[in-house]
């Protein structure tokens, strides 16, 4: 399942068919930056903030929830909704990856003007030691720290 759609959807449906995977894309995404309407196999186009939240209940077990959503978090905006409502409902072990986070450290220069807050409220989740998370891979950490990036 994935919130936000575009060149994602299309790399995953990739990986999907080059592995013969067994497995589907549910993209929701009220306008998606690509047209991905015959790439997922099911289309949601609302805005998360108008959605029935109960339809993350049905992950479980390793499925993946990939989130590229709008990144600000300000009342009843979907990055607000992901990180309160949503992800204290999944199951555990459901797999979550969240997109253009940089953490531990800040947004890159020349991102100031789009507003983007979402890995503060992660950070937040994260020194608070809530146990919600396992930190699988941290991309950002990785390729930025000299004795991993060559990895």
């Amino acid at each position: 399942m994935e919130i936000g759609s575009g060149n994602s959807t299309k790399f995953a449906k990739k990986a999907i068919l080059d592995h013969n995977l067994e497995t589907k894309i549910i993209s929701i995404d009220p306008y998606p930056r690509a047209d991905i309407d015959k790439i997922a196999d099911s289309n949601i186009r609302k805005r998360l903030e108008d959605l029935e939240l109960s339809i993350f209940e049905e992950l479980g077990e390793n499925d993946m929830l990939f989130i590229d959503g709008s990144h600000h978090c300000f009342m009843n905006s979907d990055a607000t909704v992901i990180f309160l409502e949503i992800l204290p409902r999944l199951k555990s072990n459901v797999i979550v990856q969240i997109h253009d986070i940089f953490l531990p450290y800040d947004y890159p220069p020349g991102w100031e003007n789009r507003y983007y807050s979402e890995q503060y409220l992660l950070a937040a989740y994260l020194l608070a030691g809530t146990k919600i998370f396992n930190i699988i891979l941290p991309m950002q950490y990785i390729s930025k720290d000299e004795e991993l990036e060559g990895c």
